[in-house]
């Protein structure tokens, strides 16, 4: 490791080399990360195929935490809420066989430098957590489960982003979340966030859950656009979306296809605050039980003209959309 001033406030760090696997693959973590003391900011940037994780072995190595542990950690302390990270990652493939644990009150950004050319391999069922975050962006990233599970409150999810009253912003851009077994691809709680252009396939959560790919929680309020939901699946409710406790869900131009559930084969919203389906695509979703496309209980639902549910199923009710409980909906 060399520290070499590059400014007056400026302080890059370099990595060298790397330990080798047993086919002498050279798996080199973070290239360089840069420290601006001003912002306290700690940029860090990936080249090549990495893999990442929380503890040393004999195949891997740890930089990217021991960075930000290292930054911004709980020896640091975070309370001024000025801490900032910036991961970029170059085209390339990394494999993740531990989750990356993020400190509260910080600013975390981790982009692609060019839109979903950057896979992320969840070897275990995670990618990150993080809890009472200051600003969290993601762009341009494959984040792609290889199984395994990680479970937090007994909700499972390859990124988990748990909000506070500090939270200003979480905005989520042209992500594409796939083949993630018994592991659902997102879970927020008590943020606002904004999810855009982005995609689901073949997410699965199990263990009597709902939300295959998506579960929102926690009063809290997703403006979701441009985003799709393929042949995901729940063993519960919500095969692609579960909504629930108190948060609003705000979609446009949503599609949502060939996901099944026992109940709400695209989305299932209980106890919500308010769901806005518009300008969307809502078809061929399967129920076992009721609401085929979509089941909404004690939810406040508008649906627009411009949006269309149809050829959706369900073994008991509802087969495009189950409605329960004294909630308005609406059709405009």
């Amino acid at each position: 490791v060399v520290w070499t001033p590059s400014g007056a406030q400026e302080f890059i760090m370099t990595i060298f080399g790397g330990k080798k696997d047993a086919a002498l693959n050279s798996l080199n973590d973070v290239q360089s990360a840069t420290l601006l003391s001003p912002s306290n900011s700690l940029h860090i940037n990936h080249q090549g195929t990495d893999k990442i994780g929380q503890a040393p072995s004999t195949t891997q190595h740890s930089l990217t935490q021991l960075a930000i542990d290292g930054r911004i950690g709980s020896s640091r302390g975070t309370s001024s809420g000025r801490d900032n990270i910036f991961i970029t990652f170059s085209c390339s493939t990394h494999s993740i066989d531990s989750g990356i644990t993020i400190p509260s009150n910080a600013a975390l950004s981790i982009a692609c430098t060019t839109s979903l050319c950057c896979e992320i391999k969840c070897t275990t069922g995670i990618f990150f957590a993080v809890s009472s975050p200051k600003r969290v962006s993601l762009s341009g990233i494959r984040i792609t489960g290889e199984g395994g599970e990680h479970s937090q409150n007994n909700k499972q999810a390859e990124v988990l982003i748990a909000g506070s009253s500090l939270t200003e912003s979480v905005t989520l851009t042209s992500l594409h979340f796939s083949s993630h077994t018994g592991t659902r691809g997102l879970h927020l709680r008590s943020v606002t966030a904004i999810l855009s252009s982005s995609t689901f396939e073949n997410c699965e959560i199990s263990n009597n859950d709902g939300g295959g790919a998506l579960y929102i929680e926690g009063s809290s309020t997703l403006t979701m656009t441009s985003t799709s939901f393929r042949s995901n699946s729940a063993s519960s409710s919500g095969g692609a979306i579960a909504v629930r406790s108190s948060s609003t869900l705000i979609s446009h131009d949503l599609t949502c296809e060939n996901n099944t559930a026992s109940f709400g084969g695209c989305l299932d919203a209980a106890g919500a605050k308010h769901i806005v389906i518009a300008s969307s695509t809502i078809r061929n979703n399967n129920a076992r039980t009721d609401g085929g496309g979509v089941r909404v209980v004690f939810s406040p639902l508008n649906i627009s003209a411009s949006s269309t549910v149809t050829d959706n199923r369900a073994g008991n009710e509802g087969g495009g959309v189950h409605l329960l409980g004294d909630a308005r909906t609406t059709f405009t």
